[in-house]
């Protein structure tokens, strides 16, 4: 098993400087998470990706994208390999953002993984989302 069945960032090779964090982070993307049982909700991630990759549209369904400066701003991350792991993960999200002729997109770069937490006024942009679904349903435009 390679890492693009679970995830498709190519993550540099392991390197005896790496610190334990980034090396028990590396397991858990790499083979951890495969395994079901590793994770609290159970989840079948080789599964479920390989569902969400056989999906090629959304048609018109609203989809906001929220990208956040996820290896940007991981400690866990060294430096140098912050900007093209960051490029990787904003390709993911355009072509997230492919998927729906409703889609739009919104950029929380200081954010890490819990956008939610690190930059709430995201949380504005999916209530104006959601506003405009509910009244686009209910045939008020």
């Amino acid at each position: 098993m390679n890492n693009r069945e679970t995830v498709d960032l190519e993550a540099p090779p392991a390197t005896e400087a790496d610190p334990p964090a980034l090396r028990e982070m590396r397991g858990f993307w790499t083979g951890g998470r495969r395994n079901p049982d590793s994770i609290v909700e159970r989840i079948d991630r080789v599964a479920s990706i390989a569902q969400g990759r056989a999906i090629g549209s959304l048609g018109a369904i609203p989809l906001h994208v929220i990208t956040a400066g996820t290896f940007l701003n991981n400690p866990l991350v060294p430096p140098a390999l912050r900007v093209g792991l960051q490029e990787q993960w904003e390709r993911l999200q355009k072509r997230l953002l492919a998927l729906s002729s409703r889609a739009t997109p919104a950029l929380a770069p200081r954010s890490g993984h819990f956008v939610q937490r690190d930059d709430p006024r995201i949380i504005d942009a999916i209530a104006a989302m959601v506003a405009r679904a509910r009244r686009t349903s209910a045939g008020r435009g």
